[in-house]
């Protein structure tokens, strides 16, 4: 009996979970008139119902849970996935990947039309739409994340280091793991570039005189990694001329924390000029967000002491003032019986010069 009495208390508390579930939807009811007909939300583990084959590179990425939804007016349809993605990084860095050989396209942080489909991100969000969906609609999306997302961190300053000349547009990627790094760098076996110890990685293409070659830069959290992992580059190719020469090709130095790889140079000449350009001068970058502080100017910091200390001096000559004139008040309607009593100003006298 006791029982059967929780059960409508159960039934409501799980209908008041699937309400606030439904509230916390990213995706909204309407986007610009379409109107949302249809909707899925996955948890990570389940992320390959929403995105097929790219499951396991958008986890390494980071993607948390992905909601799914179809919009439609009239007769038309599309749809599309949004992933909520572990940061800011980790959103850019799915981006990047995911819209190689794409066409530019203005909107959200970055966006492109990569056959089919369009990809872009904003904030800690990556969405991926079909291609036949409306851009206005999407565009209010990307408003609409940007305010879900609220202020983010900066994005990875790994890009600042790399070359420009000879870079072919857009293949430049942000690496966070082994299926990314084999998708765009296949040089090695398996975690070769060691993202098992916090590495991470941007990768590029260069236009070289006697061909095209691979640049990646690998950024450790130590310099005592960084050695250990040129280490194990030099016993995995034929590094820098020295080892192996049945092994793959392949040249680089450390710097610091960076370890940089050029993989498919054709000559040592060609690798070491790419090299050369490389930029080391460190960028500094907050890793969370947080209000910008405004540099103080030490002309204003001045004026607002001397300020502060003549307000300070007014006030205690204001209340000197007002305590005479209260004073002179009380004087002259009660003299002698609250300032200046005669038993008040009594004093206690030892007389002690007085003869015995």
């Amino acid at each position: 009996m006791k029982m059967v009495s929780t059960l409508p208390l159960l039934f409501l508390l799980s209908a008041a979970a699937l309400s606030a579930s439904d509230g916390d939807d990213l995706l909204p009811l309407e986007l610009n008139g379409w109107q949302r007909d249809s909707y899925q939300r996955v948890s990570a583990i389940n992320l390959a119902e929403v995105s097929g084959t790219e499951a396991a590179l958008l986890l390494e990425y980071g993607s948390q849970r992905a909601e799914r939804a179809r919009y439609q007016r009239g007769t038309t349809a599309w749809q599309l996935v949004v992933h909520h993605m572990l940061d800011h990084s980790s959103a850019y860095g799915a981006y990047t990947l995911l819209r190689a050989g794409g066409t530019p396209l203005r909107l959200g942080e970055a966006a492109a039309r990569v056959g089919e489909r369009i990809v872009f991100y904003q904030g800690n969000y990556f969405v991926v739409a079909d291609a036949t969906a409306r851009q206005s609609a999407l565009a209010a999306l990307a408003r609409h994340l940007e305010a879900r997302a609220g202020r983010q961190p900066a994005l990875p300053n790994l890009p600042y280091y790399l070359p420009q000349t000879g870079l072919v547009p857009g293949t430049d990627y942000y690496l966070l793991g082994p299926l990314a790094l084999a998708r765009v760098a296949p040089f090695g076996p398996g975690d070769w570039g060691g993202f098992a110890y916090g590495a991470e990685a941007e990768s590029a293409r260069y236009r070289l005189k006697d061909g095209e070659a691979t640049l990646v830069l690998f950024s450790y959290p130590t310099p005592q990694i960084a050695a250990e992992r040129l280490r194990d580059f030099q016993r995995l190719f034929d590094f820098n001329g020295e080892g192996d020469p049945a092994r793959p090709r392949a040249y680089g130095r450390r710097t610091g924390t960076f370890v940089a790889f050029v993989g498919g140079a054709l000559s040592p000449a060609a690798a070491n000029g790419l090299l050369d350009q490389m930029r080391y001068e460190r960028q500094l970058s907050w890793s969370r967000p947080g209000e910008l502080r405004v540099e103080e100017n030490w002309a204003e910091t001045v004026v607002s002491l001397f300020t502060g200390a003549g307000s300070f001096i007014f006030s205690i000559l204001a209340l000197a003032l007002a305590f005479a004139v209260f004073r002179m008040l009380v004087d002259r309607l009660w003299p002698g019986k609250v300032f200046g009593r005669k038993e008040a100003a009594e004093i206690i006298c030892l007389n002690l010069d007085r003869d015995r």
